[in-house]
C-alpha cells in the first residue's frame, strides 16, 4: 500500500489486526499486542500510529476503571476493503472521548474472553442470527474444541434477571429438544456464563439454579484474565468446587 512519499508496506502482523478488528469491531492497544505478538509497548505503538496515518484504523478514547484513558481501535473502511472484511463503521468522531457506553464495554470484555480461550485447535465465533428458527437466542460467543462446543454469555450487570429466566428457558429448550444438533458438531453443550465480580456472579448462580443446575458454568471477567479460559476455574450453579470448562 502507498500513501505519499512514505510508502507503507503492508505486514503480515498488520493484516491479523485488521482481520481481528473486521471480527471484533474495536479492541484497545492490550488486547492488540495479545493477538499480533508484540512484545514491546513502543513497538505496537508505533505500528497503531503508522496504520492509523494510513486511513486504515480509527482510534477513539474510553475511560479505564481507575479514571485513565485508554486507546481503543476500529477498522476504516479503507481497511476494511484491505482484508476483504465487512465494513461496518462506528457512529462517533475519530479521536473522540467515549463515555458510558455499553458496547465498548461489552464488547471489550468479551474480546478478552475470546483471547483467553484461543489456542491451537480452538475456534470461536460471534453469532449473527438466531440460533433457531423456533428458540430465540443469540449467544455472545460460540466457542469449540475438537470435543465440546461452548456458547459464551458476558454479563456486565446490566441486565436484568426476568432476561436471565428467559435466556436460562431458551438454552434449556435447546438442550432437551435436540435442536442444537444442527447448529453445533457435538453431541451436547455448555453454557459459560461470566459476570463481572462476585457478587453478579454469585446472583446468576442463584437465579438460574431455580430453573436448571446443569449445562450452566459461572466464572468472572477477572478470574478469566487471571486463570485462562480453559483453567479450573468454573463453578456449577450449585457448589463450590472449581473445574475445567465443561468438565
Amino acid at each position: 500500500m502507498k500513501n505519499g512519499p512514505e510508502a507503507l508496506v503492508i505486514q503480515r502482523r498488520d493484516l491479523l489486526i485488521l482481520r481481528s478488528l473486521g471480527t471484533l469491531r474495536i479492541l484497545d492497544r492490550v488486547q492488540i499486542e495479545q493477538l499480533a505478538g508484540f512484545h514491546s509497548i513502543s513497538r505496537v505503538n508505533v505500528r497503531l500510529s503508522k496504520l492509523r496515518k494510513a486511513g486504515l484504523i480509527y482510534r477513539y478514547y474510553t475511560a479505564t476503571s481507575t479514571g485513565g484513558r485508554r486507546s481503543v481501535y476500529s477498522l476504516s473502511k479503507r481497511g476494511a476493503l484491505e482484508v476483504h472484511a465487512p465494513s461496518a463503521p462506528l457512529k462517533w468522531r475519530r479521536d473522540s472521548f467515549v463515555l458510558g457506553n455499553a458496547f465498548v464495554a461489552h464488547q471489550l470484555g468479551l474480546n478478552d474472553l475470546i483471547i483467553a480461550a484461543s489456542g491451537e485447535g480452538i475456534r470461536w465465533q460471534r453469532p449473527s442470527s438466531i440460533l433457531s428458527p423456533t428458540i430465540r437466542l443469540i449467544p455472545d460467543a460460540y466457542i469449540a474444541d475438537g470435543e465440546r462446543s461452548f456458547f459464551v454469555e458476558l454479563d456486565l450487570g446490566s441486565e436484568s434477571l426476568s432476561v436471565w429466566t428467559e435466556k436460562t428457558s431458551a438454552y434449556v429448550k435447546l438442550a432437551v429438544t435436540g435442536e442444537f444438533r444442527n447448529v453445533i458438531p457435538h453431541s451436547q453443550f455448555a453454557v459459560m456464563v461470566v459476570a463481572d465480580d462476585d457478587s453478579r456472579l454469585e446472583t446468576l448462580r442463584r437465579h438460574i439454579s431455580k430453573q436448571t443446575q446443569k449445562l450452566f458454568w459461572f466464572s468472572t471477567l477477572d478470574t478469566i484474565k487471571r486463570q485462562g479460559f480453559w483453567s479450573a476455574s468454573w463453578l456449577r450453579a450449585t457448589g463450590e468446587i472449581r473445574s475445567l470448562p465443561g468438565a
